[in-house]
């Protein structure tokens, strides 16, 4: 497979996992504004847990998914990072800088 394609796999693989994750948050957040969800709560744990289990599942070595969800924001906070082989970070805002990232670290 290509660079390119690779590229390509992944950025629509992180695209879904946000998706999903947005969605997730979205519901839960829903669920805890009626009063029908606790975040210390059994059901919270199982969904999150599923999720977390989801991510572990992802052929992604250095948890770069993981990093760009739970500490980058999914891309908003525009926090950067650079591969184990290169000298200067880059702004990981988009799911494609990400995945350009996972493929550079890959090298």
């Amino acid at each position: 497979m290509s660079k390119k394609q690779q590229i390509n796999k992944w950025t629509e693989t992180i695209d879904q996992v946000v998706e999903v994750y947005n969605e997730l948050s979205e519901v839960c957040e829903q669920c805890i504004d009626a009063g029908c969800m606790d975040v210390e709560g059994k059901l919270w744990s199982a969904i999150w847990n599923s999720f977390d289990t989801m991510l572990d599942c992802i052929d992604d070595k250095s948890d770069w998914v993981s990093w760009h969800i739970y500490e980058n924001n999914c891309g908003k906070n525009g926090y950067e990072a650079k591969a184990s082989s290169q000298k200067n970070s880059k702004i990981i805002a988009t799911s494609r800088d990400l995945a350009k990232l996972i493929v550079k670290d890959m090298d």
